[in-house]
């Protein structure tokens, strides 16, 4: 194995294998001066263009773009680093518009699409969930 390298294992392995699937040869040598520019290349995107974690509360899409921090989930922050509550709903662009004009019941269809059947019990369980542990927190401030 080749060493020398302050980079993770699993991140050198791959920016190994990207160096040979990129590189105009198929020796170490190559492969070592290729990798660490690589390496740099999605340190940069990653700096650049952060990954925030998590799926939508409501939905289950991504990218999240709001979360709204418990126990009332009034409090709404863009940011994960911003979070200071222990729990949150977060939400995607669709489901937080959707949430900022009330629409609950358009909330609880885009849930029941998320477990495949869509159907109209799924939505009822969608809704009385949400209905307990988002809305009725937040109707009570």
């Amino acid at each position: 194995m080749l060493s020398g390298s302050h980079h993770p294992p699993r991140a050198t392995i791959t920016a190994n294998f990207l160096a040979l699937l990129d590189g105009d040869t198929l020796d170490d040598r190559g492969m070592m001066t290729e990798r660490d520019e690589i390496i740099q290349q999605y340190l940069g995107r990653a700096k650049s263009d952060p990954w925030e974690p998590g799926h939508c509360s409501f939905c289950g899409e991504r990218p999240v773009v709001g979360w709204f921090e418990g126990p009332s989930f009034r409090t709404f922050v863009r940011q994960s680093t911003e979070v200071q509550a222990e729990e949150a709903w977060l939400a995607c662009e669709t489901c937080l518009a959707l949430v900022e004009n009330d629409d609950r019941d358009s909330l609880a269809h885009r849930s029941a699409k998320r477990t495949g059947s869509g159907d109209q019990r799924a939505e009822r369980m969608a809704r009385q969930m949400q209905d307990r542990r988002f809305w009725e927190p937040r109707d009570h401030v």
